[in-house]
């Protein structure tokens, strides 16, 4: 029991060391998380651009074409937002 004793704050050190890098770990995960997700919309923000300018060629209309530009634009906002936060450009 006493050799038990002497480990124990070797022991709570090396805990509390593992629960501290496991925190740092976490909170980086969270980040690639939001970029990740950024990413995602992004993309789902220039395919419906594809889509709609599809649409607008099948039947010739300047409206449609139009909000497909806007979703490609979208698109493009939200990749480059994106990158920003990969390079820590935004808080």
């Amino acid at each position: 029991a006493t050799e038990l004793r002497a480990r124990q704050p070797a022991l709570r050190k090396t805990a509390t060391d593992k629960a501290a890098e496991r925190d740092e770990h976490l909170k980086d995960g969270g980040k690639r998380l939001a970029e990740r997700d950024q990413l995602v919309y992004a993309g789902f923000a220039a395919q419906v651009g594809i889509a709609l300018a599809s649409v607008a060629a099948l039947v010739r209309s300047r409206t449609v074409f139009y909000a497909g530009i806007g979703a490609g634009v979208v698109g493009v906002a939200l990749m480059a937002y994106a990158f920003a936060l990969h390079l820590q450009l935004t808080p």
